[in-house]
């Protein structure tokens, strides 16, 4: 499925908000799919690396690098983003 808010450009993703489309694990933590993370900066090629929001349990926020693209939904366009396929 083509994702309709995906930047042409992944370096442009940075700050975005995405969904998980799959369960991701680190070996520590796991975040679920359907979950809400930032885009805190894109990889070598089609990696990003990603931060989970903060439980609301215990305030941890999970931090995961090398996360391939295909693994989340881009959730909307930013202001000024007019490069959005």
């Amino acid at each position: 499925m083509l994702d309709r808010h995906r930047p042409k450009l992944l370096r442009n993703a940075t700050g975005r908000k995405a969904r998980l489309v799959r369960a991701l694990e680190n070996g520590n933590m796991e975040i679920p799919a359907g979950a809400v993370v930032e885009i805190k900066e894109s990889a070598a090629w089609s990696k990003l690396n990603i931060r989970s929001e903060p439980c609301p349990h215990c305030g941890v926020r999970v931090l995961m690098s090398r996360v391939d693209v295909g693994a989340v939904e881009f959730l909307s366009v930013m202001k000024g983003d007019e490069d959005a396929v």
